[in-house]
This record gives C-alpha cells, sequence and structure tokens, in this order.
C-alpha cells in the first residue's frame, strides 16, 4: 500500500529514531524502490531545526533534499 501511495503522488517522509533504526528503514526503501541510490544514514542529535533544501546540494548542516515552500 505505500508503494501504491507514492506512485499515485503521495508524499512519503522516512524517518527513524536514531542511528540504530536506519538499518530497518534502509531494508524497507530497498523494498519498496530498488532502483533508487538512497539510504538514510547519520544521527541527528535533535533539539534543532532542519530545514528544506530545494538546491539539493546539502552545503549547509541540517538541512533536508525535498520540495518545500
Amino acid at each position: 500500500m505505500i508503494k501504491q501511495f507514492w506512485e499515485n503522488g503521495g508524499a512519503l517522509g522516512l524517518f527513524t529514531d536514531n542511528a540504530s533504526f536506519n538499518y530497518q528503514i534502509n531494508i524497507l526503501i530497498e523494498e519498496l524502490f530498488p532502483n533508487v541510490n538512497f539510504r538514510v544514514a547519520w544521527n541527528h542529535p535533535g533539539m534543532q531545526t532542519i530545514f528544506g533544501d530545494n538546491s539539493g546540494k546539502l552545503i549547509k548542516k541540517l538541512l533536508l533534499i525535498g520540495k518545500f515552500k
């Protein structure tokens, strides 16, 4: 159902609770999108704001790639 939702134009946000769970979310990504070269990594310490980066360059810390208004 997740893949069908995405294929129909729905947006997905895949997050984990710290680096110890990155493995599980990466398995899900591989199963849902086998041709996508994307992995969840890093451990954000929290207590800060993560901002969107429409350029896709990720040249500053605390940026996510996505379509943000």
